[in-house]
């Protein structure tokens, strides 16, 4: 059995958020603080269901959140974490105060991932984009068992993906991860860096 809906969905409000609905919650939030959600769009007057209302508070409307664009050094500290700890978006937005992780998840996918493909940069190894099409091939070229799949070969790649430069730059070099770093000091890097967030 699970979770009893916390409210019933076919008489609550969907979409949209009203300046006005944004104000009873501001109100409701500055009279008694954030708590029991579930009892805060009938003591707020608001029909709406109360998840939705903790995540309006919790995404849009909490003072302490950045509403401006992303700076430099948040990207930077972005493609970092990522390349440590891949996508654990809420990881990331701890390291980032002012910032949810909405906010990092919807910056890295419209922006930062389109980015680092403009620098030759793969967004999801971190690795220069010529070294994964190398590794891709090097991959191809191993005998085909019950238990390997023979992904690609060489005159697929070159044929379909274009070639790309490796960026150029000092301050590209931290953006890249070592390639030799095994599954085992990943984890470690990600338990090490979670307790430290702590």
């Amino acid at each position: 059995m699970g979770r009893p809906p916390c409210c019933d969905k076919s008489n609550v409000k969907r979409g949209l958020w009203t300046p006005e609905e944004d104000a009873k919650i501001l109100a409701y939030v500055s009279n008694h603080g954030t708590g029991n959600w579930t009892l805060v769009p009938k003591k707020a007057g608001l029909n709406r269901c109360g998840k939705s209302c903790r995540l309006r508070w919790t995404n849009y409307l909490r003072p302490d959140l950045k509403h401006d664009g992303f700076t430099p050094q948040e990207e930077m500290l972005i493609i970092n974490l990522h390349a440590a700890i891949g996508s654990r978006w809420s990881l990331i937005a701890r390291r980032l105060p002012g910032r949810t992780d909405n906010d990092v998840k919807n910056y890295w996918n419209t922006k930062l991932r389109k980015k680092l493909m403009k620098m030759g940069i793969d967004p999801v190894t971190h690795k220069p984009v010529s070294q994964v099409l190398s590794d891709l091939g090097s991959i191809s070229t191993l005998p085909n068992t019950n238990n390997q799949m023979n992904f690609v070969n060489n005159d697929s790649i070159n044929n379909t993906v274009p070639a790309a430069t490796e960026p150029s730059g000092s301050h590209y070099s931290s953006i890249t991860v070592n390639a030799s770093a095994n599954k085992n000091t990943r984890e470690d890097q990600v338990h090490s860096w979670e307790h430290q967030v702590r």
